[in-house]
């Protein structure tokens, strides 16, 4: 007697609708793990090379001076196309932009010719004739404790991660008003943040440079 045989097959059952969810939920939770150190790499990244830039810019005024019979240039404008402003007497404004053309930096330029800080924002120059600057701790320089230094010729400034547009902190602020203070702190988030990165030559320093 023979019997006839057929071939078995397997029923797989797939995943379920919940169970989809949960593993989409565990591979966000992996992803989000990994994103938030690199953005914050990233940022001290940045971070550092803005300090390097500044460091590149005071060191190329101060050449410039040397082959200058002491002047430190003027301030580029949105119209100079990244050279100094400079009337042949005097400089045409007090407050403007790193004149990157003049000094021949290498970096990253964007908008007018203007070397920008990796943020995008055009890095930030101010020169006084007679040394009017002074640096503090915070806005308006309330008292003499919080005066860092003063008698200072020239100020670099980066406005950060926020530029100008955001910045909501009154010390930041008092970078890109257009007066004679500026202020330095050490660097915070939140509502009241402080992102600027801030360089300045004093007539010492300048100087000391010179008499070499």
């Amino acid at each position: 007697m023979s019997y006839i045989t057929y071939p078995k097959y397997c029923s797989q059952q797939g995943f379920t609708l919940i169970e989809i969810a949960v593993g989409l939920v565990i591979i966000g939770l992996v992803v989000s793990s990994f994103i938030t150190p690199i953005s914050s790499l990233s940022d001290t990244a940045r971070r550092s090379t803005v300090d390097n830039m500044l460091d590149d810019i005071h060191d190329a005024m101060i050449g410039f001076a040397i082959n200058n019979s002491g002047r430190l240039p003027c301030p580029a404008t949105t119209s100079s196309n990244g050279l100094e402003n400079w009337t042949g007497s005097a400089c045409a404004q007090e407050h403007g932009f790193v004149p990157a053309a003049s000094l021949g930096l290498q970096g990253r330029y964007g908008e007018n010719n203007l070397i920008n800080d990796p943020w995008g924002n055009p890095y930030r120059y101010s020169f006084s004739e007679t040394s009017a600057y002074q640096i503090c701790t915070q806005d308006a320089c309330p008292n003499a404790a919080s005066v860092l230094s003063s008698g200072i010729a020239a100020v670099l400034v980066s406005t950060g991660t926020d530029g100008i547009a955001g910045s909501a902190s009154a010390d930041q602020l008092e970078n890109t008003d257009g007066d004679n203070r500026f202020v330095r702190q050490i660097f915070r988030e939140g509502t009241n943040a402080f992102d600027d990165h801030i360089r300045w030559i004093s007539p010492n320093t300048l100087t000391l440079y010179l008499t070499r």
